[in-house]
């Protein structure tokens, strides 16, 4: 080829790429001619049916109305504001005859559908789309969503959803593979967020443990071992003044000296088992992990070495727990100990109330200081009324109580009540750490009973704490009672509910910890304006839910957070006829969640909320099938 056809070649190759730059600078960004037939009728066929929502949603987990969109061109980034306000989105998602079924014209009150654009790099040509004013993705009766429309735009190269991001937290301990629990109580899906259990203020929780001492030198505990650092160890002096004298790390409130591991710690290495459950290290390239990673737990050992006076010990550890979250207190933080949980795996059999009522008066004075006590039941199969069972059949609201499951989340082999038993937890071969002296080159051992269960729930106390809204955060300072109320309620909304435990558990369920925190997220985005909790921060929506909804009843979330005021509300269909009209008197304590009962066709339906002062409105599209 010479050198002329080549320079007449490259002419010709710039030229097509010159013009269809200047093509896309003056080339409005339209709909392909698919949508504009579908669009060029104002009526839509009477026969035409309005179709249920996708029946195979993504595998990942969509984020509702947030897409990421590529246009073909840069120079599209201006034009494409402009071309999707003009695109009748409405018509598109609500494909019904505007007089069907009507025989005379009406006033049609159509909803608005609008979009907030972000520009995300205007070089790339990449934006983000969110549809401000609906959380329900639609499809018409050709299964053509919004997203599909969208695609169908000229300059629009690539439209995807986004999903939920989720950061990949794993612990690399070795031996997390054989801890089953773990998953089985959604432990991990909230160490993505929290494993530490410390406030947003930064103050460290702390979580008291009493039983029979725990191995302090175990590589797996020591570093979440509490230090009093007020005290100087081994001194023989009360440094802190809190009248026990170094209790450095603890307190033996069998003998009454500051030994917290001694003879009897490795009877059966009880203590150090629970202790491991609880908060061994996690993450540190060592051994097993606890329910929470970062802890610091303050264990008494309440066994004597002559182990026969152990209530006397039980008492005076639940003391020494009350005295040092006391003077935590009134030091403000100074001194003491921050506990705001309590593990107990341990108990009377055939004991009652009356047997050991200081035992159970202890679990409210430690109540009345912001201590939440998980305790074991027993692990014999009875009826607990039928028995009798000493911490279980307590009467205080300060304290929960544990019986076993096993991998299936059926009842395992212990007390049971629906009246007394909280709630179950994994109690069957829980993998965890045990006296080094046991086995020092490997300190770990598989644990079965409810000694096991009852300190996963302890350590999830202290998670949810660290998670914790403002609002709750100074509720617990100041009423702990009702914070543990709080807790109480969110716990019996959180529980894995089977048809077993509810024959054995006053719940119905077993413990979910993720579940329990998203009971408190809740109440906190509920209560509490400035929470974001452990998502991106976003504006409050409401909700229906189901959506879609039988043709019986709906429920609407969240209408707290945007409405303080007697409200105003209607269902209209696509027609814009109103369907249904109420009124709801504002009332702070259910004014979140409101219940209606329904009896639609099956269809597409707006929901619209007027605030009766402030005239805002909000909407949302629904489905009856």
């Amino acid at each position: 080829m010479s050198s002329f056809h080549l320079i007449k070649l490259s002419f010709y190759t710039f030229f097509w790429l010159w013009s269809n730059q200047l093509l896309a600078l003056t080339k409005p960004c339209t709909l392909h001619q698919y949508y504009s037939t579908f669009h060029s009728n104002s009526e839509i066929s009477e026969n035409v049916k309005i179709t249920s929502p996708i029946t195979h949603p993504p595998k990942a987990n969509v984020i509702p109305n947030l897409w990421l969109v590529k246009l073909r061109n840069k120079a599209y980034i201006h034009s494409f504001s402009e071309q999707l306000s003009k695109v009748d989105l409405v018509s598109t998602i609500s494909p019904i005859s505007l007089n069907q079924n009507l025989g005379r014209n009406v006033e049609i009150e159509k909803p608005s559908i609008s979009f907030e654009i972000d520009v995300i790099d205007s070089v790339m040509g990449l934006i983000s789309l969110r549809l401000k004013n609906t959380d329900l993705l639609f499809w018409n009766e050709q299964g053509v969503n919004l997203t599909q429309i969208i695609s169908k735009l000229d300059c629009v190269e690539l439209i995807q959803y986004t999903h939920e991001i989720v950061k990949r937290v794993l612990p690399n301990d070795p031996l997390i593979n054989r801890q089953l629990h773990l998953s089985q109580i959604s432990a991990d899906k909230i160490w993505n967020y929290s494993a530490k259990a410390i406030t947003k203020s930064g103050d460290t929780l702390v979580i008291a443990v009493i039983d029979d001492g725990y191995d302090t030198s175990h590589p797996d505990l020591k570093t979440n071992l509490f230090i009093n650092h007020k005290e100087i160890p081994w001194n023989g002096i009360d440094d802190d003044g809190n009248s026990y004298i170094d209790d450095y790390q603890g307190w033996n409130s069998g003998d009454q000296n500051p030994q917290i591991f001694n003879e009897v710690s490795v009877y059966d290495g009880h203590g150090t088992s629970v202790a491991g459950v609880i908060g061994a290290g996690g993450n540190n390239e060592i051994g097993v992990s606890g329910v929470v990673w970062t802890v610091k737990m303050l264990p008494i050992n309440c066994w004597p070495k002559n182990m026969t006076d152990v209530e006397l010990g039980l008492i005076r550890g639940m003391v020494y727990a009350y005295r040092m979250k006391l003077l935590y207190i009134k030091s403000g933080g100074k001194l003491g100990a921050n506990i705001v949980a309590l593990n107990q795996s341990l108990g009377m059999d055939n004991g009652y109330p009356e047997d050991s009522p200081l035992w159970c008066q202890m679990f409210d004075s430690l109540g009345s200081v912001g201590i939440l006590t998980a305790a074991a039941t027993t692990n014999r199969n009875i009826k607990i009324e039928n028995f009798g069972d000493l911490p279980t059949m307590c009467p205080s609201k300060h304290l929960i109580m544990v019986s076993a499951s096993d991998k299936d989340d059926l009842h395992y082999m212990s007390g049971y009540s629906t009246e007394y038993v909280d709630l179950a937890a994994p109690g069957v071969k829980v993998y965890t750490t045990q006296p080094m002296e046991f086995n020092q080159e490997d300190p770990y051992v598989a644990e079965t009973g409810t000694s096991f269960s009852s300190p996963q729930v302890a350590a999830t106390i202290s998670l949810l704490h660290s998670l914790a809204c403002d609002s709750f955060s100074r509720l617990y300072l100041t009423n702990p009672t009702k914070a543990h109320e709080l807790f109480l309620s969110w716990l019996d909304s959180s529980v894995t509910k089977n048809s077993n435990l509810k024959q054995y558990t006053r719940t119905g369920g077993s413990l979910n910890v993720w579940q329990w925190y998203d009971e408190m997220r809740k109440w906190c985005k509920q209560n509490d304006p400035t929470y974001v909790g452990i998502t991106n921060q976003e504006k409050p929506v409401f909700r229906i839910f189901p959506n879609p909804s039988s043709r019986n009843r709906i429920h609407i979330y969240n209408v707290g957070t945007l409405f303080k005021e007697e409200l105003h509300l209607k269902i209209v269909d696509f027609s814009g006829r109103v369907i249904d009209l109420w009124d709801e008197k504002y009332d702070s304590s259910d004014h979140s969640i409101l219940e209606r009962e329904i009896n639609l066709m099956p269809g597409t339906y707006f929901l619209q909320i007027y605030g009766s002062l402030s005239g805002k409105m909000e909407s949302i599209i629904f489905i009856v099938y």
